[in-house]
C-alpha cells in the first residue's frame, strides 16, 4: 500500500524532463524563437531525448494514477518557476502526460 504513494523516482523524472524542455526552450530562444510560443510541442528539437527518458524509466518503474500526477506537477511547475507562460506549461505537461500512455 504505501508503495502506491511512493512517487518521488516520478517527481524526480518530472524534474529531469522540465530540465531538458527548459534547455530545449533556451536553444530555440537563441535561434530566435518565442520562449513562450504555444506551438512548443510541434517543433521541439529534444524529443528524442525525451522520449529515451521516459522509455528507461517505464522499463524500471510503473506509473500509477498518483505518481504520474507527482511527475506532471513537477514538470509544470519546474517550468512555471523557470518563467515559462502558465498555459505552455500546461500544453507541455499534456504533451508529457499522453507520452507516458
Amino acid at each position: 500500500m504505501l508503495n502506491f504513494f511512493g512517487g518521488a523516482a516520478a517527481r524526480d523524472l518530472g524534474l529531469a524532463l522540465a530540465a531538458i524542455v527548459e534547455k530545449g526552450l533556451e536553444h530555440a530562444e537563441k535561434k530566435g524563437g518565442k520562449r513562450n510560443s504555444k506551438n512548443k510541442t510541434k517543433s521541439f528539437s529534444n524529443e528524442p531525448l525525451i522520449d529515451q527518458k521516459i522509455r528507461e524509466f517505464l522499463r524500471d518503474n510503473k506509473l500509477n494514477i498518483y505518481s504520474k500526477a507527482r511527475l506532471g506537477s513537477a514538470f509544470k511547475f519546474s517550468l512555471i518557476d523557470k518563467g515559462l507562460d502558465k498555459s505552455v506549461a500546461e500544453d507541455l505537461t499534456a504533451w508529457i502526460l499522453l507520452k507516458l500512455r
